[in-house]
């Protein structure tokens, strides 16, 4: 957060204030700070917990950036927990968040697949930083934990949320999600269907093997671009476990009101 614009962040809080009754769960995928530096995890943790206050659950896991443990971006720091106990405890890859509301029960699982501190050595420049791996003991607790909400939660629909998308349609190396097709094939194995993502600052929406891959844009950034700075509404819908993307709302922020608008035109989920 600490490339940021201040004036974007808080229409963002007045956003997300103002439709606080109708958010079942605000899913953060990652990249909250600008690196894993003390200063820059405490500006995100207390905007995180304001917002938090307003009643509205609140799923956060890391990112790339929340990983960076230097001024050279070598990954592995695990600072993020520390200052997001709530969110993501230590030693913990794998989290998730159930929702229950009008009969309906979803369950956010989220995996962390972010470099271990191993792998930085393996970086042979700063590019290579914005990499992920689906680490297979990662993937493995994933499937495990979908099991047991199943068993806990009867009708329980599951959706997993990354920070890195699987085989993103604009291919980067430098931002590529190693072993990306693991991820897809134990999604596919547990019947998840619908993966939230983010890290490449462009919305997409995309089939990927069996699932559909939600990844998001940027809600808050320093630079100006067409797609960033925009806040994405998804509506799903639940029954007898099935998930089920009715539509997406984006909601851009507008330099002239200096508030976050909605798009007219209405992003159709491909189906």
């Amino acid at each position: 957060m600490t490339t940021y614009r201040e004036d974007i962040s808080e229409a963002l809080s007045d956003f997300i204030w103002k439709k606080a009754p109708e958010i079942d769960v605000a899913v953060i995928t990652g990249d909250v700070a600008t690196t894993a530096d003390i200063a820059d995890l405490d500006l995100a943790s207390d905007y995180v917990r304001r917002i938090s206050e307003y009643d509205t659950p609140i799923f956060l896991l890391p990112g790339n950036h929340d990983r960076f443990a230097d001024a050279l971006c070598r990954p592995g720091e695990l600072a993020f927990e520390q200052q997001f106990p709530a969110y993501w405890t230590s030693g913990s890859s794998v989290r998730h968040l159930v929702v229950e509301k009008d009969g309906m029960c979803l369950a956010v699982v989220g995996v962390d697949l972010s470099l271990k501190s191993e792998d930085g050595s393996q970086l042979s420049n700063l590019h290579l930083c914005g990499r992920g791996k689906a680490y297979e003991e990662r993937i493995r607790e994933a499937r495990r934990r979908t099991a047991r909400l199943r068993e806990k939660y009867e009708g329980i629909g599951v959706i997993w949320a990354v920070h890195f998308p699987p085989e993103f349609p604009e291919q980067d190396d430098s931002l590529h999600l190693d072993s990306g097709s693991e991820l897809l094939e134990a999604a596919t194995a547990v019947g998840v269907d619908h993966i939230l993502a983010g890290h490449r600052h462009a919305m997409r929406v995309y089939h990927c093997g069996n699932a559909l891959v939600i990844s998001a844009g940027t809600s808050m950034a320093a630079y100006r671009d067409n797609e960033v700075n925009v806040i994405h509404e998804v509506l799903m819908d639940v029954d007898s476990g099935n998930v089920t993307l009715r539509e997406i709302i984006d909601h851009k922020f507008e330099e002239s009101f200096g508030t976050f608008e909605q798009i007219k035109e209405r992003r159709v989920a491909i189906v």
